[in-house]
C-alpha cells in the first residue's frame, strides 16, 4: 500500500444485538485484491493470517471468490 499503510480488518455479523450495537471482531491484517460495484461496493481482501477456527463456521456462509 502507499505510504506504508496497513489494512486492519474488523467484521461483525449483525448491526445490533441484545445489548445494542453488535461488537466487531478483529480478523487481522489484510491486503487489497480487487473490488467491484458501487453502493454497496464489494471488496476482496487477502488475509495475512487464516481466520481463527472459531469463526470459520460463520464465514462459510460468505461468498468466496
Amino acid at each position: 500500500m502507499k505510504y506504508g499503510s496497513k489494512i486492519l480488518l474488523f467484521v461483525r455479523e449483525f448491526k445490533k444485538d441484545i445489548a445494542g450495537a453488535a461488537p466487531y471482531t478483529y480478523l487481522g491484517t489484510a491486503k487489497y485484491v480487487s473490488h467491484y460495484g458501487s453502493r454497496p461496493m464489494s471488496i476482496t481482501w487477502h488475509l495475512d493470517n487464516p481466520i481463527p477456527a472459531k469463526y470459520i463456521k460463520k464465514t462459510s456462509k460468505l461468498e468466496v471468490g
